[in-house]
Formats: C-alpha cells, structure tokens, sequence
C-alpha cells in the first residue's frame, strides 16, 4: 500500500527496519534472508505504538530512503472506505527516474524546454504539449482512489 500510496507499482524490491537489527523484506538471495517475511506478516507486528518510527527503503537501485512515523492510532470508522490517506504534500517522483538525484534532473528537464532531455522526458512521462509538471502538487482524492482500488501483488 505505501507504493501504491507514493505512485509506485510494487515492482522492487524493499525493506522495513522497524530496529537496526531487524529487516523485513521479501527474501531474496543477492540481499540475504529478511528476519521476517513482509508478505506473511502485518507491520503492525513491529509497529505498533503512536510515535514509533520505522526506516523502509524502496528499489535498492534508486535508493529512496523514507522514515516513517506512526503519528496516530485511530479507531476503524465504518462510514470510510480503507485504505485512505487522510493528507499528503508534493508530487511523488515517477518510477525508476533514478533516485533523488534522477527526480532533480527530471523536474528541471521537463519544465525547461530549452533542455536537451525535455522532449524525452515528457515523452517519459506521458505529458500533454500544454502540461505542467508541479512537483509540490498533491490530489489526496486522486491518491484515495488509486489506494482504494490497490491489489496485493
């Protein structure tokens, strides 16, 4: 749900560390035996307590690094369909544009068209002539749908 939430299609590997000493991942051979098996367990195993914190890497290749905050425990309220995002801030960078540094080059090649990668990019990325790329845009209702309509993969 975290890559749905981000814009993200689920197609890399990741790890939680709720702790310096615990991974909780998908096994695989070259990134060695998670101590806990992300698709048989609940995070809410390891995280569980308002203000707890937990590190979580997504595509070892481009590296995003995240630290999450548990920032509050609500109660299920039976008039909301789940899973929604309650808030948001900023445009999540694309899948596989290369890290934070390949996001930065992104940003400022598909807003500049004087920019030798500004045609590719947008192409890239599927934008109409006349759209703008805001990367501090953010559609909570866009997101919710796109959570809600989430399948395990």
């Amino acid at each position: 749900m975290i890559q749905a939430a981000m814009g993200w299609y689920n197609a890399h590997l990741f790890v939680f560390q709720p702790d310096k000493d615990t991974r909780i991942g998908i096994p695989f051979d070259d990134f060695g035996e998670p101590d806990d098996d992300a698709k048989k367990i609940k995070l809410k195993k390891y995280f569980n307590q308002e203000g707890q914190k937990m590190y979580y890497e997504y595509d070892f290749g481009d590296c995003w690094q995240h630290t999450l905050t548990l920032e509050k425990i609500l109660s299920k309220d039976t008039e909301i369909k789940y899973p929604q995002l309650v808030k948001g801030k900023g445009m999540c960078p694309p899948e596989d544009c290369g890290g934070i540094w390949g996001y930065y080059d992104l940003v400022e090649a598909v807003n500049d068209p004087n920019h030798d990668q500004h045609d590719d990019y947008r192409e890239w990325l599927g934008m109409e002539d006349n759209q703008v790329f805001d990367p501090k845009y953010f559609d909570l209702e866009k997101q919710n749908k796109r959570l809600q309509n989430w399948k395990k993969s």
